[in-house]
């Protein structure tokens, strides 16, 4: 993207991070970079997380819709558990069932913003939502996978090899099949990194 709004069309991005604060809050870091450059974003989360999130700059404000889907309720999983910091241990298959369950809501969002003439460029998302990468797909909107780690993290771990394509069905896809589906989907991969790397 140009260095300044003048130099481009500005562009409408979806952002939708893991629900996790160390995840969301670079992800507003940077829905705030894309909106000082004159880009529309819709920032997705759920109600209690978005009403925990620090309040944008205001000169960014009219730029940055923050999208509020509920997280479905799922049995055992404690009313108002919408970060991972409110989940128990013990209960994480629970709440991942719960963040799966926004799959329709996330899809109807797209259908409405691609309907209301908002059309959307770009939808960034990170590596648990193998179902938001395929929506975009399926709407022909690109998607990029941003991980919130750093590149020297994936260095050390390396890259997934022999990933079962098997999917239990009361726990949904694994960590690692989450990524790898959700990575077949998007155009790009979008990595922190520092200077001294």
């Amino acid at each position: 993207m140009d260095a300044t709004a003048a130099d481009s069309t500005p562009l409408h991005i979806v952002i939708f991070p893991w629900l996790a604060f160390g995840h969301m809050l670079p992800c507003l870091e940077l829905a705030e970079r894309l909106a000082a450059r004159g880009h529309r974003v819709s920032f997705v989360s759920t109600p209690r997380n978005i009403s925990r999130l620090r309040p944008v700059a205001p000169a960014m404000a009219k730029l940055i819709d923050f999208v509020a889907l509920p997280l479905p309720r799922v049995d055992g999983l404690l009313d108002g558990a919408e970060a991972t910091s409110d989940v128990p241990p013990g209960k994480a298959e629970l709440y991942l069932n719960a963040f799966d369950a926004l799959d329709a809501p996330f899809s109807a969002f797209l259908d409405a913003a691609c309907a209301a003439g908002k059309k959307v460029d770009w939808v960034i998302i990170d590596s648990f939502q193998y179902w938001a990468a395929a929506a975009a797909h399926d709407r022909g909107i690109p998607c990029v996978l941003s991980m919130t780690y750093s590149a020297a993290t994936s260095e050390h771990y390396g890259v997934p090899r022999g990933v079962s394509k098997e999917v239990d069905h009361d726990l949904g896809p694994s960590i690692v099949r989450r990524f790898v589906l959700t990575f077949e989907k998007c155009k790009l991969l979008a990595q922190r990194t520092c200077f001294e790397l």
